[in-house]
């Protein structure tokens, strides 16, 4: 038989796709460092005083009340809160952290009853570590995209995970995280759709920048300033760097992704305020401008450079980036966000961002110049070497921070004497932060200027908080070392009185302090009712719980406070919560219900002096005047100086404050209502 000849096919067989090997995590530049910072944030964070100073609170109770009623008032009487004429507050910082926070405020009912009273501390945390590792995220990747090796990744992940003070916020309840995930977002969908060459998914990179610059604003109104910088590598970076045309529609697409929540962020300005920018009023930049400069940038107390060492390697990667066509814009992106945030809080009256640790208003930038410093680390071997070492000078400047909540330092810090002012110094700073002395002179508290105080230094302060809360001891011994800080022989005047000192301000970062130092703290909190330290965890939740209640107390909403106080009183059964549902009660005309809530209380409920002021605004209410002084009288020693208290001890009954609220607040008769004005009171 004949041979078939063999035929030779006219299109050859379309040649199958390779598959990709598969990269293990720990391989991969910037999974693997990811998650290596996952471990360490979830091994250190401190949850335990999340939630006790008053910005983190408002900021959070502002979440609550959208989660409970879909509305944004607060209660009036926090410190700087915006006082409404219907009778409540609303914040006055940004929307963006507290629209995030709304999730766990949603899920903090059922989480509570099934682990506990207070264990959703942990929920509020978990959002902050998410955002704090998708900063990390972003910054890995814009190295990458930037020309950094896998190994100089490493050093823009970790340095902005724990290699800066950014480590140190996933534990509370400020804005910096959300503003750097969101900042350093931008940055990279920026940068990715100028070098994107498939038209449509360019523009959709462009629009996902502009959501992400939307989002920066919504969370500060201050990144207004800064978002067209972040957003240069549209018009600068990549290839397309001379086709006008592509570039004008790039940003068309930036400006459609910014417009929902630009518009949001509007929105809350105007029904919060009347009109935006307005919320800071009687804040000014009255602080030397060169001084702050300084300070913010290499002084010992507050320097970029000092907590953030990266920071000398991210002007190398800068630099480099600005003299390269391709990346002009990401490297404008990264030095001019810097450079905003530094020209705008150097002059401003508290420059260092008096809470925190480092320099609180330039930490959304960390991420940025994070990736700077990964790609400059990626220059040669020896940038590299110096990019770890740095590394791990950031890491051991944060830990003290971190074995130390910087909460328990500003607590210490606000306990020392502060300034006493001239009227023309006093006019330098806002009102409604200055306070009184028994002299009538305005004094104005040391956590607003011992930033500026060499012998303060943080880092010192913390390692002395720390020695005191290893030593252990009891309470008295505790309060005695606290009161031998180490600068008391060379400055005899800076010495906190800590016995002296209301307990309701500093209580929880001394059991804090006397509690035993153990790791991990995530989650700690949803075994606090079986742990012996459990004081020492503040309640975020139920105190925005009880926050409610007194608002819609005050804005005469009783029905709704019942129903949130014995919510409160089933999960949390203290003396403060039977107050609140008496007070609910009282407010809502229930006396019967209200005699028999009291007397089905147990006896250390009863002597409780919040619950006794209920009672004396009840026997007001039933006109015994005689009963409601004695009772009033019997309490007003246990509750201190309050103006409330005071003015109705010295007033006919008809002149009393209306509610526990108004009668037991520190800060209600002396604020203004709406915005404050920018020219004082």
């Amino acid at each position: 038989m004949a041979k078939k000849a063999h035929r030779t096919p006219l299109v050859s067989p379309p040649e199958q796709p390779q598959a990709r090997p598969r990269v293990p995590v720990w391989r991969r530049p910037v999974l693997a460092p990811l998650f290596l910072a996952a471990l360490l944030l979830v091994a250190t964070v401190e949850e335990r005083l999340f939630g006790v100073i008053s910005d983190e609170q408002q900021m959070l109770f502002t979440s609550v009340s959208m989660a409970e009623f879909g509305e944004i008032g607060i209660a009036r009487g926090m410190l700087f809160a915006v006082h409404r004429p219907s009778g409540d507050a609303v914040a006055p910082y940004g929307m963006g952290l507290s629209l995030l926070q709304t999730v766990p405020a949603l899920l903090a009912p059922a989480w509570e009853r099934t682990f506990g009273s207070g264990s959703s501390q942990t929920l509020f945390v978990l959002t902050q570590l998410a955002l704090i590792l998708a900063a990390a995220g972003a910054a890995g990747r814009l190295s990458l995209l930037v020309g950094a090796s896998p190994a100089g990744t490493w050093v823009a992940v970790l340095g902005t995970a724990v290699g800066s003070p950014l480590w140190t916020f996933g534990g509370t309840n400020f804005s910096e995280p959300i503003q750097a995930a969101a900042l350093a977002g931008t940055t990279l969908a920026a940068a990715l759709a100028a070098r994107e060459r498939a038209p449509r998914r360019a523009l959709g990179l462009a629009a996902i920048a502009g959501a992400a610059a939307g989002v920066a604003l919504l969370s500060k109104s201050l990144n207004a300033a800064v978002v067209p910088f972040c957003l240069a590598p549209l018009v600068l970076d990549g290839e397309l760097r001379g086709a006008v045309r592509d570039r004008l529609r790039l940003v068309a697409g930036a400006a459609a992704g910014a417009v929902f929540p630009s518009a949001v962020w509007l929105a809350f300005e105007v029904v919060r305020y009347g009109a935006p920018f307005v919320s800071y009023g009687g804040q000014n930049f009255t602080h030397p401008f060169l001084d702050g400069l300084w300070r913010l940038l290499v002084g010992p107390n507050k320097g970029l450079l000092v907590f953030f060492p990266l920071f000398t390697l991210s002007l190398l990667g800068v630099g480099r980036l600005l003299g390269r066509p391709g990346s002009r814009g990401t490297g404008l992106a990264i030095g001019g966000s810097l450079a905003v945030l530094v020209a705008l809080a150097s002059s401003w009256w508290a420059w260092d961002g008096t809470v925190g640790w480092g320099p609180r208003f330039l930490v959304p930038a960390v991420p940025l110049l994070a990736a700077a410093a990964g790609a400059a680390a990626s220059f040669s071997s020896g940038a590299l070497l110096a990019g770890r070492l740095l590394l791990v000078a950031g890491i051991l400047v944060t830990l003290p921070a971190i074995l130390i909540a910087p909460s328990a330092g500003s607590a210490y810090t606000s306990c020392l004497p502060g300034r006493t002012l001239t009227p023309k110094e006093a006019a330098d700073y806002p009102w409604y932060f200055l306070e009184t002395d028994r002299a009538g002179k305005t004094v104005l508290p040391r956590h607003f200027f011992a930033a500026s105080q060499a012998h303060i230094n943080p880092i010192r302060l913390h390692l002395f908080l720390l020695r005191v809360r290893l030593q252990g001891g009891s309470h008295e011994e505790l309060t005695a070392r606290l009161e031998a800080p180490p600068w008391k022989r060379d400055h005899p005047g800076d010495v906190p009185a800590i016995r002296n000192v209301p307990s309701h301000s500093i209580a929880a970062p001394l059991l804090y302090l006397e509690s035993g130092f153990t790791w991990p703290h995530l989650a700690a909190a949803m075994n606090k009712p079986h742990n012996e330290n459990g004081a020492a965890f503040a309640t975020a939740y139920l105190d925005a719980l009880a926050d409610q209640i007194l608002r819609n107390i005050d804005t005469g909403k009783p029905e709704r406070s019942l129903a949130l106080a014995e919510r409160l009183f089933e999960r949390s059964p203290s003396p403060y919560a039977a107050a609140l549902e008496a007070e609910a009660l009282r407010a809502g005309g229930r006396t019967e219900g209200l005699k028999l809530f009291l007397s089905s209380l147990p006896p250390e409920m009863t002597s409780s002096p919040s619950l006794g002021v209920v009672q004396a605004l009840a026997a007001r209410d039933a006109e015994n005047e005689p009963l409601a002084r004695e009772i009033l009288g019997q309490v007003a020693v246990a509750l201190g100086r309050r103006p409330g208290v005071a003015l109705a001890l010295a007033s006919p009954i008809s002149k009393w404050p209306p509610s526990l609220h108004s009668m037991t607040g520190d800060n209600l008769a002396s604020r203004s209502l709406a915005a404050p004005s920018f020219t004082g009171r």
